[in-house]
């Protein structure tokens, strides 16, 4: 493959003429870019390995195959145009669509989802409506008609799809000439110019809720790379701001996907029990989830979710920590809010435990730094490392 992408950029290269630097540049940054891409993608992956950023459970960061030229170059012949060279590329190193914003990246034969989801409505709405094969042939070809953000002022699926000859042939002049990216869910999807005055440009599509169109990038390479970024900054600085401990796996209940694992921390506690749900791939790799076993050294932090009660102590009492014993990873803490991320996610400082526990709320919940807040629910760890006494480590 990579043969015949240098063979390739020689021929470009034979049939446009530049300078010597350019040349130099444009090869660097073509191997220099998607190289960095892929490392990453690679990275967000290995921070996120329990998916919990939004979309990743359904691609679990992994790319479709890469596209050959030949492909790509009989797309483009036969939509009568010529994608842009940073997607292009993209479609021949990277992959053909998966890891990506949300949901992820479509691959380039959906690049017609948008108009896709239209027809569903329209067909739900009108028990009628019309099949792919009637779509524009030059619907890549044509201009995409915009240059600056606008505001759709039709915020109903119904109005915007009332009638079929008028509505539905808005919806395509509104995104004709680019390609569907990525569906963030809600209506909210990004699309790619390929033909007019905006090609190569990355938009927003948001007209069904009202909120019209707009550019977000000037580049594929530097909105996907942007997406990477962000995410690698955002888990990093999460797993930052978390009280990240080690202790020693006393016994484990269980041997199936869902455990308990209880773990001693040489504490006024000593013993704690948590729930653990082992992740997809360990538990291929450990083979009936062997991964974990007692007397291995686990790096880790304590969470709360699924919270039975809760309520903000007025008159604060002493940090408590309890468990049951019919089901031990329940339990009940009193403890002092260290840090507020926002409504629904705060750490809590429990005394017995000597630690930080994160808590996860499914409603809204107003609470500040310094509370002292008694609730209810089952207690979880996210692992990070796990060491073998015997055999040394095994990263997590």
């Amino acid at each position: 493959m990579l043969i015949n992408e240098v063979i390739n950029i020689f021929k470009f290269f034979k049939k446009n003429s530049m300078d010597k630097l350019k040349k130099i540049k444009m090869v660097e940054s073509y191997f220099d870019d998607y190289s960095r891409i892929i490392e990453k993608l690679n990275k967000l992956k290995s921070l996120d390995s329990r998916f919990k950023t939004f979309g990743a459970k359904r691609h679990k960061y992994l790319l479709n195959n890469c596209l050959t030229e030949e492909y790509i170059r009989n797309f483009e012949e036969n939509h009568k145009i010529s994608l842009p060279e940073e997607y292009r590329n993209f479609l021949k190193r990277v992959g053909n669509g998966g890891a990506g914003p949300s949901y992820g990246l479509l691959p380039l034969e959906r690049f017609y989802y948008l108009g896709e989801l239209a027809i569903r409505l329209y067909k739900n709405y009108n028990k009628e409506g019309f099949t792919l094969s009637e779509i524009d042939p030059n619907f890549l070809s044509k201009p995409f008609p915009y240059t600056s953000d606008w505001e759709n002022m039709i915020d109903d699926e119904a109005d915007i799809l009332d009638s079929k000859d008028e509505n539905i042939n808005t919806f395509n002049y509104d995104i004709q000439g680019t390609i569907a990216l990525c569906d963030h869910g809600c209506g909210l999807f990004n699309i790619l110019v390929v033909s007019g005055a905006e090609r190569g440009k990355v938009w927003f599509e948001f007209r069904i809720e009202g909120h019209g169109m707009g550019r977000v990038s000037d580049s594929f390479i530097n909105w996907y790379e942007g997406w990477l970024d962000r995410s690698i900054k955002e888990i990093e600085e999460f797993r930052n701001s978390r009280d990240i401990f080690s202790a020693i796996v006393e016994q484990i209940i269980g041997q199936g996907y869902a455990r308990t694992i209880n773990i001693n921390l040489n504490t006024k506690c000593n013993t704690i029990t948590f729930y653990y749900i082992e992740h997809d791939e360990f538990l291929k790799k450990g083979q009936n989830s062997n991964i974990i076993l007692p007397g291995n050294k686990l790096t880790l932090s304590l969470y709360m979710k699924t919270i039975d009660d809760f309520v903000v102590v007025t008159e604060p009492s002493c940090s408590i920590f309890e468990q049951t014993e019919i089901e031990p990873s329940n339990c009940r803490i009193v403890g002092e809010i260290r840090k507020v991320f926002n409504k629904h996610c705060f750490s809590c400082f429990v005394t017995p435990l000597s630690k930080e526990v994160l808590v996860t709320i499914e409603k809204d919940i107003e609470v500040s730094t310094g509370d002292v807040i008694d609730l209810k629910g089952r207690l979880e760890a996210e692992i990070f490392k796990v060491t073998s006494m015997v055999n040394g480590e095994q990263e997590k």
